[in-house]
């Protein structure tokens, strides 16, 4: 019997970034295994009409959003067109990656109950948008009872499955996200990083926490004045955050969205790496970091709190337990004591290469995931 897999995402800004990274993975763990057949769905489209296109041997579904902008009957619509698609004569493995998705879930399991249902938990929707809504956490409870199999990307998002959601320990899996090397220069020696640079990487939005670190390089320039600020990534905070450089513009550079072989250059000659997420479930971001064997001050939050403290990576810093004013002074403190440490800066780096080599290969990754595939 065929086994066909369908991936699913949707149209926003975090498919750009870490679900689409996500995503690209999964396809590349799928690429040459002839057992299986691959579909993605891409739902809330900006096509006018469902599209077809097959690329690679990959077929893409474009299922486009509702024509009133509404999403009340949207997934259970989608389930009517994706129909048409889907041979129930073959074992059909359904990938969520969305917590939008639980009404989707709900009907797929119903009307194919020999499927194998899936669920990525890239987020929390209570811990993204900062509210503790019970409603929230029911609806996220409920989505999982659909699932056959539940993936946590840390150990602090398992343990929070089980002990907040009372999921099974026997429905989830814990498979961190895994990266190619693609570190040529790593491969052979530490990058020599004879610049001064202090590099972020990811979207520009409010949860990312960008504008903490824009505003604290205000205060790190005064006491280091030959540091840059480099920024990679796009987003709807750019247009304030060139605002908050003002003073300092010559120093700070943002370099728009760059795809991950435009950004191997800015990991190996960045001084230090900075990710003051708000809220970040694990990051690929931070992989690539230590991949480049990249030093890294980073807030203190969920799965990406755990990835450095056991990599021994980097420097955390509190910043959700603090005002803007204490966090943004805070921060700047640690990126300053970090960068002006270059025993500590080569004890991290090297640290950082050790544990991705040891935890967080693509090899690592793509063997965890066809094992629940072919389950």
């Amino acid at each position: 019997m065929n086994t066909h897999v369908y991936l699913f995402t949707e149209q926003a800004i975090g498919a750009t970034y870490g679900i689409g990274s996500y995503l690209s993975l999964l396809l590349e763990t799928l690429r040459g295994e002839t057992d299986f057949k691959v579909t993605v769905v891409e739902l809330l489209s900006d096509k006018e009409e469902t599209e077809e296109i097959f690329q690679d041997e990959v077929r893409y579904l474009y299922i486009p959003k509702a024509n009133n902008g509404l999403k009340k009957n949207y997934y259970r619509n989608v389930f009517y067109t994706l129909h048409g698609y889907v041979n129930k004569e073959e074992k059909n493995i359904f990938h969520m990656n969305f917590m939008s998705c639980r009404k989707l879930a709900a009907i797929l399991k119903a009307y194919y109950p020999q499927s194998l249902v899936l669920l990525t938990v890239h987020y929390s929707v209570c811990a993204l948008e900062g509210v503790a809504s019970e409603e929230i956490m029911n609806d996220e409870k409920g989505f999982m009872g659909y699932c056959d199999v539940v993936i946590a990307l840390s150990e602090h998002r398992y343990h929070f499955l089980i002990e907040q959601y009372g999921i099974p320990p026997e429905k989830i899996k814990i498979i961190p996200h895994g990266i190619k090397d693609t570190c040529k220069v790593c491969q052979k020696q530490p990058p020599q990083r004879k610049l001064r640079e202090i590099l972020y990487v990811g979207r520009l939005d409010e949860n990312k926490g960008v504008d903490l670190l824009v505003e604290a390089f205000g205060l790190i320039e005064k006491q280091v004045p030959d540091l840059r600020l480099v920024v990679a990534g796009e987003g709807s905070l750019l247009p304030a955050l060139l605002q908050k450089c003002k003073g300092y513009w010559g120093k700070v550079l943002f370099t728009g969205f760059l795809k991950r072989e435009e950004l191997e250059e800015w990991y190996n000659r960045a001084t230090v790496g900075v990710i003051p997420s708000r809220y970040e479930e694990m990051g690929f971001v931070a992989l690539e970091m230590m991949m480049h064997g990249l030093p890294i001050v980073a807030n203190n939050t969920t799965g990406l709190a755990d990835l450095l403290r056991f990599a021994k990576a980097g420097t955390l810093i509190s910043l959700n337990l603090q005002d803007k004013g204490t966090a943004t002074e805070q921060l700047a403190t640690a990126i300053v004591n970090l960068v002006n440490n270059k025993e500590l800066l080569r004890h991290f780096g090297k640290s950082a290469r050790k544990y991705y080599l040891e935890k967080y290969t693509f090899g690592r990754f793509k063997e965890d995931m066809l094992a629940i595939y072919r389950k």
